[in-house]
């Protein structure tokens, strides 16, 4: 009766998990999660970038639309790695950070000026990258609404 339970026991013991297959699922699933973070932090970038473009844009029609409808001067000033929109002489209304990555080439004017009719004070076009892809916020002559450009 004795041997009969110490060999029930020995089977009781070996139901678990060694400490080598532990190792490997713990293995396994680090590798998993190293190929899966890369991917979600490049769409993570590509969403950050569009967001910004489009804050981008609706702070140039604010920009736009107070211009024509209050006395007083708003304009949007670039800088390395932010833009702020500015009241009056130099009052601050708001600063925007670029999103990793992003560059910007003003072409020398560093600023976006509308007149009291809501045209653009030299207008031109802006590129931008980031990463391997280009955009382009191309201002008409005259009133005239900007438009921004994938290329």
């Amino acid at each position: 009766m004795e041997k009969l339970t110490g060999h029930k026991r020995h089977l009781d013991n070996t139901k678990g998990y060694t400490l080598l297959e532990m190792l490997m699922v713990l293995a396994i699933i680090s590798i998993m999660l190293l190929l899966i973070v890369p991917i979600n932090k490049s769409s993570i970038e590509k969403v950050q970038t569009t967001k910004f473009i489009e804050l981008l844009e609706y702070d140039i029609l604010l920009v736009q639309n107070f211009t024509t409808t209050k006395e007083e001067l708003i304009r949007i000033r670039f800088y390395d790695e932010r833009y702020n929109i500015l009241q009056g002489t130099n009052s601050v209304l708001a600063t925007r950070k670029y999103p990793p990555g992003f560059q910007i080439d003003y072409r020398g004017d560093d600023t976006i000026m509308f007149n009291n009719y809501g045209s653009m004070i030299n207008p031109r076009t802006i590129a931008m990258r980031v990463g391997n892809k280009k955009y382009l916020l191309v201002f008409p002559l005259g009133k005239g609404r900007f438009h921004i450009n994938e290329g």
